[in-house]
């Protein structure tokens, strides 16, 4: 399986177009938009893919919506 990165929900648009992942690690708060809004463009182009969200600012409604939007799951990374 190909490793890419994307520093932006629209770089990861365009690498999500080009190559098919088995498994995507999206950050939340990318410079260009929110990761959980970024989450259904990204299965639509990859729909095999399962994506993994992950924020340093953990808050229940995100995570709630993530996962209802398609998330596998949702990681709180450590901020120290």
């Amino acid at each position: 399986m190909p490793t890419d990165t994307a520093g932006t929900g629209a770089q990861g648009i365009d690498v999500a177009r080009r190559t098919a992942y088995g498994l995507i690690l999206l950050d939340q708060r990318l410079p260009d938009i929110d990761g959980v809004d970024l989450l259904p463009q990204l299965l639509r182009l990859q729909p095999g893919s399962s994506v993994v969200l992950m924020t340093a600012y953990e808050a229940i409604t995100s995570a709630v919506e993530a996962m209802r939007r398609g998330a596998e799951d949702y990681l709180v990374k450590s901020t120290s």
